[in-house]
C-alpha cells in the first residue's frame, strides 16, 4: 500500500545533531584566517566543486543561520538517484489516488519522509552541497467519473525536501591545494564564525491520467520550482 494518507500535515523529521552548539568555543585567530582563505577561493571553486556546493557554503559562512531554498529541480535533473526517488514518490501518490475508489477532491500527503543520499561518484556538486536528506510528497487530487464509470485523475503534486546543512564528519574536499574536512568546517560553527541552517525545497508538477496506472513519472503536466530550502 502506498505510504500516503488524506491530509495536509507534513511528516515529522528529526535533524541530526550536527557540530554542536553555535559559538560554544572561543574564536581563534587560526580560524579567522582560515575563514578568509576559504572565502577567497570560493569563486574559483564554482568550477572545481560546483555552483550549488559553493552557494551553500557561502550561506554557511555568512553566519545568519537563515533558512535556505535549494534548487530542487536542479537536484532532480542532475542526480539519477534523486530522479528515481522523485518518480517513486509520484508513482505512489498516483496509486494512492486510484485506490480511493470514489470521486471528489482530496488532499493527500506522505505518512513519513524517506531518506536519500548523494554519493560523490553520482554528482560531486550535490554531494558537497547536500549529502544526506529527507524527501516526501503531497498534493491535491481530483477524481471524476464518466457515465460508463470510467475514472479520470488529476493530481497537483508537490515533492518536498529537507536537510540540515552541517558538518558532522566523513567528508573532505581539496580545492587548489587546500584540504577542507568536515571537522575543520564544523569548528567555524562552534567558534561562532559560521552557522548551520535548514535547507528546504519544493518541486511542483500537475499530472493527469485515466484508468489505473502506476508507471513511474507517467502523465503529462507542467513543472515548477519553489519552496523554502540543504
Amino acid at each position: 500500500m502506498p505510504d500516503y494518507k488524506l491530509g495536509t500535515d507534513d511528516p515529522t523529521i528529526t535533524p541530526d545533531p550536527g557540530a554542536g552548539a553555535w559559538n560554544s568555543e572561543s574564536t581563534t585567530l587560526e580560524m579567522r584566517a582560515a575563514e578568509q582563505g576559504i572565502i577567497q577561493i570560493l569563486g574559483a571553486a564554482y568550477v572545481a566543486v560546483g555552483d550549488d556546493a559553493v552557494k551553500h557554503m557561502r550561506h554557511y559562512l555568512r553566519n545568519s543561520g537563515r533558512d535556505y531554498t535549494i534548487d530542487l529541480r536542479g537536484l532532480i535533473n542532475d542526480v539519477k538517484g534523486e530522479k528515481e526517488l522523485y518518480n517513486r514518490e509520484l508513482s505512489e501518490a498516483k496509486r494512492y489516488v486510484e485506490n480511493l475508489n470514489r470521486t471528489g477532491r482530496f488532499e493527500i500527503t506522505s505518512r513519513s519522509a524517506r531518506g536519500g543520499y548523494i554519493e560523490q561518484s553520482e554528482n560531486r556538486n550535490w554531494y558537497f552541497a547536500v549529502g544526506g536528506y529527507s524527501e516526501w510528497g503531497k498534493g491535491v487530487a481530483n477524481v471524476t467519473s464518466d457515465t460508463q464509470g470510467r475514472k479520470s485523475y488529476s493530481l497537483e503534486f508537490e515533492y518536498k525536501f529537507y536537510d540540515r546543512y552541517n558538518w558532522d564528519g566523513g567528508k573532505e574536499v581539496e580545492i587548489f591545494g587546500v584540504t577542507i574536512t568536515d571537522e575543520f568546517m564544523a569548528r567555524f560553527h562552534r567558534e561562532g564564525l559560521a552557522k548551520e541552517f535548514d535547507m528546504y525545497g519544493s518541486y511542483k508538477q500537475t499530472v493527469t491520467w485515466g484508468h489505473p496506472t502506476a508507471a513511474p513519472g507517467n502523465g503529462g503536466g507542467s513543472g515548477g520550482r519553489g519552496g523554502r530550502g540543504r
